[in-house]
């Protein structure tokens, strides 16, 4: 089984659209096709972001597929500590979940804070380009 690790901005973009390709990634894991992969840090994350009032309009919607999420993910503790992300020192945090969980993507929709492509045997994709390449794995 695949094992990802989702940016904040790929779970809150499907949230926010039900039809997208995020959602459709989310909803992947929520089915145990892939295996989604967490830190406490992650999970802390992914609720600070949903509790911005700019998004209480998603908010008690987010904070349940958060409490089913936490229960079906792989949790991971991370012990690894990475000075790869210059702009945004805090999503190290997501590559070191990966690193420690030896997950397969890191999805993400800002290129900006992920300017390489890879890490380890880690792949950096964009949502479009998990459901391009990865679907073909999962299939095997």
């Amino acid at each position: 089984m695949l094992k990802v690790v989702l940016d904040t901005n790929v779970l809150v973009s499907a949230l926010l659209n039900r039809d997208g390709l995020p959602a459709f990634i989310l909803a992947l894991a929520r089915r145990r096709i892939i295996r989604l992969c967490l830190t406490v840090e992650i999970f802390e994350e992914y609720e600070a972001v949903l509790n911005r009032k700019k998004f209480r309009h998603i908010r008690n919607d987010g904070l349940s597929v958060l409490s089913s999420l936490s229960k079906e993910a792989l949790r991971v503790e991370s012990n690894t500590r990475l000075n790869l992300i210059a702009n945004d020192p805090a999503d190290n945090k997501f590559i070191e979940c990966a690193v420690d969980a030896g997950a397969d993507f890191l999805i993400t929709g800002n290129n900006k804070h992920f300017p390489f492509r890879s890490y380890r045997k880690l792949q950096i994709v964009t949502p479009k380009e998990f459901i391009e390449n990865a679907l073909k794995l999962i299939m095997l």
